[in-house]
């Protein structure tokens, strides 16, 4: 048999794997690694990948030329890209295409627009955005008796503090985004605070609007406590206290305290949320928006409030009642001795006067010490009404899927109709008649010598009429 293993083919060499996609993610790592250690600014790192960043696909194709013609030499396969090596490309010109169209678009932005979501600690997202540099400034200017005060803020603090001077004194402390010293003091000059006067309204201006890079301004302003206060901010917390005059503030997004006004106080927050404190108004107070918590008490005049509540809410000592509308509640009283609480499934409120009227749903309504009339409609919670003093008020309430519990003074005069479908009417009151037939009871009957109403519709849930011990 002739030997055939002369002519067997030599063995292909193997190929050998390709350091390309290495060689890129060193790179990457480092020029990392760099900004980590603060050689370099996120920011820098961003803008100068926005613009180079097809250097890396140079450095990949490069090495991948190297070990095509190194392969060729030795007459090995050349390993190609492969599925990693594709993936790692597109991924690249994805990212780098994405980050220079933002970059093309970046100097056109107004930050302002956007200062909300720009955390300014070093730990936050605007991090990326260069360096924090603090700056401060003072404007003192005369304030003419009977003037108004006007603010005017896009982002930053607004501090409105009393003094017994006839001028105005504006200190600002600033923080700016930017890459360097030299951008941060041009961004600093082109933002100075201003005072401006128009008749008798003088305006301070943090002039931060049309700022090229994030800046917040907070504003701590002294004026003679006789001014009535205008503010008006896009983002920041705001604080009046100790004035003599009304004070209105529109804001964005932030929360809005007041404290020993003499004057009315109008609160606007939309179309962020914010929460509202408000202490020691002599005069009436009104809060519109979206509001988070809410503290209001020592009020002499009457609380207005409107727009959507998600927070808890405290009022207390209001003289001349209290208007409420949301969504989900409609609430009103002409007196507030005690306090309400206000929260997601619970109303509370003591020592009020009529008349009071409740209209909700998905609440469990606790009224104790209530005077004057009252009208209460609820579903899917219970309703608890204690009335001690007399003369009783007309009582009138409709509750579906709840307790109904009802507590009037012993020596009460009133004329009784209960219904409750789907339960039971117990009554501790003579004269009363009550009928519990197959889940639908009634209950009717004149207590004394009649006169105020008392009337009770319940749905799925029972009602209690009881005295008061």
């Amino acid at each position: 048999m002739p030997d055939t293993t002369a002519y067997a083919p030599a063995p292909a060499p193997p190929k050998r794997r390709s350091f390309a996609g290495a060689v890129v993610l060193i790179a990457i790592g480092v020029v990392l690694l760099l900004a980590n250690a603060h050689v370099i600014t996120w920011a820098a790192l961003w803008r100068w990948f926005a613009h180079y960043w097809p250097v890396f696909l140079i450095l990949y194709g490069a090495v991948k030329l190297i070990e095509y013609y190194q392969a060729q030499r030795q007459n090995r396969p050349f390993s190609g890209i492969g599925a990693g090596g594709v993936v790692m490309v597109v991924f690249l010109i994805v990212l780098g295409l994405t980050a220079s169209g933002i970059e093309r678009v970046r100097g056109q932005i107004n930050w302002n627009e956007i200062n909300g979501d720009i955390d300014f600690d070093e730990s936050g997202f605007g991090a990326f955005l260069g360096n924090t540099y603090t700056f401060s400034q003072e404007l003192t200017q005369g304030f003419p008796a009977g003037s108004t005060l006007k603010v005017v803020s896009d982002r930053g603090a607004v501090d409105v503090v009393p003094w017994d001077q006839n001028t105005i004194k504006v200190v600002v402390s600033k923080k700016i985004r930017a890459d360097n010293q030299e951008e941060a003091n041009k961004t600093d000059q082109a933002t100075q605070a201003t005072i401006t006067p128009s008749g008798t309204e003088i305006t301070v201006n943090a002039n931060i609007s049309a700022a090229s890079r994030p800046v917040e301004s907070d504003l701590q302003i002294f004026v003679p406590s006789k001014a009535a206060v205008n503010v008006s901010t896009r983002r920041g917390d705001v604080s009046v206290r100790d004035r003599v005059g009304n004070v209105k503030v529109n804001n964005s997004g932030g929360d809005v305290s007041l404290e020993n006004i003499t004057g009315n106080a109008d609160v606007s927050l939309r179309p962020a949320k914010g929460s509202v404190r408000a202490l020691k108004v002599n005069g009436n107070v009104a809060v519109d928006g979206r509001v988070e918590d809410t503290t209001i008490t020592e009020v002499s005049g009457t609380i207005t409030m409107t727009g959507d509540y998600f927070g808890d809410m405290n009022v207390s000592k209001v003289a001349k009642g209290v208007i409420f509308k949301s969504p989900r509640t409609d609430l009103q009283f002409a007196k507030l001795d005690g306090d309400m609480t206000l929260q997601s499934g619970d109303l509370r409120a003591t020592q009020l006067t009529g008349p009071v009227r409740v209209i909700t749903r998905s609440k469990n309504i606790d009224l104790e010490d209530v005077t004057g009339d009252v009208r209460l409609q609820n579903s899917n919670g219970s309703i608890d009404v204690r009335s001690s003093k007399l003369p009783l008020g007309q009582i009138s309430i409709d509750n579906s899927r709840g307790e109904v519990n009802v507590v009037l003074p012993s020596n009460a005069n009133f004329q009784l109709d209960a219904k409750a479908r789907k339960g039971e009417i117990n009554s501790e009151f003579a004269n009363v008649n009550v009928n519990n037939e197959r889940g639908n009871s009634a209950a009717t009957g004149t207590v004394g010598a009649g006169g105020s109403r008392v009337q009770i519709n319940a749905e799925y849930g029972n009602v209690s009429i009881r005295k008061a011990g």
